[in-house]
């Protein structure tokens, strides 16, 4: 099997290390957080605070805690992405009823609207992104990394 890419030779053989699976899986990653970042920057969001939006719109109200441990974050980054959404105004951070320590996490209007225009560029970038790909290559590849990711 050959690698069309920047790192094979003029006859197709991988070059290393495009020879290896996890250094082209970090690529594509790179690639990919470069675009979604670059079309985010007119909506003030980073992928990290987009998909911590996100989270907190379909699992609200969340702690910071909860909130991290679905993202796989640590504490301190979780607090300066809230931070940075709370200033934005699209995340409410209250005490939670039941445990007055903690921080509830609630999406605002501002929030949502806000979400739905970085949704449609999360759908745009990916697109750009597997553009080279047939709609079946581009499931099987998801479903692959799925089983990867887990």
């Amino acid at each position: 099997m050959t690698i069309d890419n920047e790192f094979t030779t003029a006859d197709g053989q991988p070059l290393a290390p495009g020879r290896w699976t996890g250094f082209l899986i970090a690529r594509a990653h790179l690639r990919a957080h470069a675009l979604f970042q670059d079309a985010l920057a007119p909506l003030a969001l980073t992928p990290k605070s987009f998909g911590s939006l996100a989270v907190i719109a379909e699992q609200g109200p969340l702690s910071q805690a909860a909130l991290g441990e679905l993202l796989r974050i640590d504490r301190t980054t979780v607090v300066a992405v809230v931070d940075e959404l709370e200033r934005a105004g699209y995340v409410h951070r209250g005490r939670d009823a039941a445990d007055r320590r903690v921080h509830s996490l609630l999406i605002t209007p501002a929030g949502r609207q806000v979400l739905g225009e970085a949704e449609q560029i999360a759908d745009h970038s990916h697109a750009e992104l597997l553009a080279d790909l047939s709609a079946d290559e581009r499931d099987q590849l998801h479903a692959l990394l799925a089983r990867v990711a887990h």
